[in-house]
């Protein structure tokens, strides 16, 4: 929306405007005002909301290509995507897979910020102790809903400890058997 810098002045305005009557000048000049300060916008609005909507439909659009082999979303081959009832019906499937798509970039961003320093580390004491720690705790982790798979029993994982406490408590030493 783009908005108006200037608006005339009432002085102004009556020069503009010199076959209004004094007595109803205030009243018509506060009128011109209300449509250049609202009801101008309103229609802006309107039309960036209508060019919103559009966009909105466009990306759902590309969702159902995106993942046009998921079986909830070829339930919505016949999708009419200007019935808003339809696609307002349709928002939690679409809400999911947005979901989906999001947590994978939020993984995949919190990997590669560490990405650089694993590089420049590896090989040297500092990233085999990181590597070691990583494994340990990549592994062996019950933060948050991790759940590795490769541990069967329940009760192993209920009695590890918090990763921190184990993180404060385990030492790593690594010793070079030779310098080159």
């Amino acid at each position: 929306m783009a908005p108006q810098t200037s608006f005339l002045s009432f002085s102004d305005w009556v020069k503009a405007n010199p076959s209004i009557i004094p007595e109803e000048r205030f009243d018509f000049y506060r009128k011109y005002l209300k449509v250049q300060l609202i009801d101008k916008p309103m229609e802006e609005l309107e039309v960036e909301s209508t060019a919103t909507v559009e966009l909105y439909r466009g990306f759902l659009r590309r969702l159902t290509v995106i993942y046009r082999d998921d079986p909830e979303i070829k339930e919505l081959k016949d999708l009419d995507f200007d019935d808003d009832r339809q696609v307002l019906a349709a928002i939690p499937i679409f809400a999911e897979k947005i979901r989906d798509i999001s947590t994978y970039y939020k993984k995949a961003r919190k990997y590669l910020k560490k990405s650089k320093e694993r590089y420049s580390m590896k090989g040297s004491e500092v990233g085999v102790i990181n590597s070691v720690e990583s494994l340990f705790f990549n592994k062996y982790s019950t933060d948050g809903d991790y759940f590795d798979p490769t541990i069967n029993d329940a009760t192993l994982v209920g009695e590890l400890e918090d990763r921190r406490v184990v993180q404060k408590r385990l030492n790593i030493e690594v010793q070079e058997i030779f310098a080159i």
